[in-house]
C-alpha cells in the first residue's frame, strides 16, 4: 500500500507523486500553479483526489494496464476533457488508449479511480455485470450522475482515504483485510451503478472551431523553435482570426498569442531544469524556443512562473 497527501506549488514535484501516470502539464495562467493530492494505491487499485489551481493544459497517459474513471469531488467543478465541456454532474470513463487531454480551471477538484484491467474484468464477471463491461469499450464515455450515488461515493472514498492515512504504519493482517473490504465495497458500488445506468452521453462530433484548434495546437508543437503569429495559425487552421481567438478562449481561457507564449516558456523552463548544474546560458535555451529579446523574455518568464530563469540554474 502506498499513500501520499500533500500540497504542491511546483508541477515537477507534483508529477513525482502521481504514481504510474505519465503527465505533461502546461500552465497557461500566470504564476498560480498549486495542487492538492491525496492518493491511495496498491498493485491493482488506485484512488486519488486531486485539486488544481490555475488554468492548466493537461496531457499524458493513465497508468499502463489500468482503466480509469473520473468523478467530481465537489459541486461546481467544470473543465474540458477530450474536447467536451464537463461539469460536476458527470462521471467519465477513460478510453482504452489511456489518453489524457484536458484543460482544467481554478475550481478543478476530482476523484480519479484506476483499476487494473485484470481485476476489473474479473469483478465484472464475478458480479455478472454484463452491461458495465460495455462501458469499458474502446471510446471514452460521459455518464450523467445521480446525486444520491455521488453523495454515497464521496462518503466511501473519504472513509477509505482517512482509514489508510490513520493506519499507514499498521501492517497487521486485520488492517490489510479492512482496507481490502473497503476497496472491494467501493468497486462493487461503482460497477453496480455502471451496470444499471443507461444515461450515457456520447462524445459530440468536432465542430469547425474544434478542428481549427486541433490544427493550431499541432502546428505549435511542430514549430517549437519560433513564436508563431496568429496570422500564420489562421492560415494553417483555415479560419478567421475571430474564430480562432474564440476557440482558444473557449477552451484555454487565453488568446492564441498568450497560449503560444505560455507553451514556449514552459519548454524553456523544462529544459533549464533538465540542464540544471551544467554550464549553459539561459539565453541559448531561450533563443532555441524563439525568444530573441532577453530583457522581455526575463520579464515574461518571471511574470508567468514567479521566478527568474537564472534562479533555475
Amino acid at each position: 500500500m502506498h499513500l501520499i497527501e500533500a500540497i504542491f506549488k511546483d508541477f515537477d514535484e507534483f508529477k513525482q507523486f502521481a504514481v504510474g501516470w505519465d503527465l505533461d502539464f502546461k500552465l497557461l495562467s500566470k504564476n498560480n500553479f498549486n495542487a492538492y493530492l491525496n492518493m491511495y494505491s496498491n498493485e491493482s487499485f488506485q484512488l486519488g483526489r486531486t485539486s488544481l489551481g490555475g488554468t492548466i493544459h493537461q496531457n499524458g497517459l493513465v497508468p499502463k494496464g489500468f482503466r480509469s474513471i473520473v468523478l467530481p469531488a465537489s459541486i461546481g467543478v467544470n473543465y474540458n476533457w477530450l474536447h467536451k465541456d464537463v461539469d460536476s454532474g458527470q462521471l467519465l470513463v477513460f478510453p482504452r488508449n489511456r489518453i489524457l487531454e484536458s484543460v482544467s480551471y481554478d475550481n478543478f477538484d476530482v476523484y480519479v479511480l484506476s483499476i487494473s484491467e485484470k481485476k476489473l474484468f474479473e469483478l465484472i464477471d464475478v458480479y455478472g455485470f454484463g452491461h458495465a463491461e460495455k462501458i469499458f469499450t474502446k471510446t471514452e464515455k460521459y455518464l450523467n450522475l445521480e446525486a444520491s450515488f455521488l453523495q454515497g461515493f464521496w462518503r466511501d472514498a473519504s472513509m477509505l482515504l482517512d482509514y489508510a492515512k490513520n493506519h499507514k504504519m499498521d501492517s497487521s493482517s486485520v488492517s490489510k483485510e479492512v482496507e481490502k473490504i473497503m476497496v472491494d465495497e467501493l468497486l462493487f458500488k461503482i460497477l453496480k451503478y455502471l451496470n444499471r445506468t443507461e444515461n450515457i452521453s456520447r462524445s459530440r462530433g468536432l465542430r469547425k472551431r474544434d478542428i481549427a484548434l486541433k490544427r493550431s495546437i499541432n502546428h505549435i508543437k511542430d514549430n517549437k523553435n519560433r513564436l508563431l503569429s496568429v496570422k500564420e495559425l489562421c492560415k494553417v487552421a483555415q479560419v478567421s482570426e475571430r474564430t480562432l481567438e474564440y476557440a482558444f478562449l473557449e477552451k484555454f481561457q487565453v488568446n492564441p498569442s498568450a497560449y503560444i507564449k505560455a507553451i514556449h516558456l514552459d519548454s524553456v523552463k523544462k529544459e533549464l531544469i533538465k540542464l540544471k548544474g551544467r554550464k549553459i546560458r539561459v539565453s541559448d535555451v531561450a533563443i532555441k524556443y524563439g525568444f530573441h529579446h532577453m530583457g522581455q523574455f526575463s520579464v515574461d518568464f518571471k511574470k508567468h512562473f514567479g521566478i527568474s530563469p537564472s534562479k533555475i540554474r
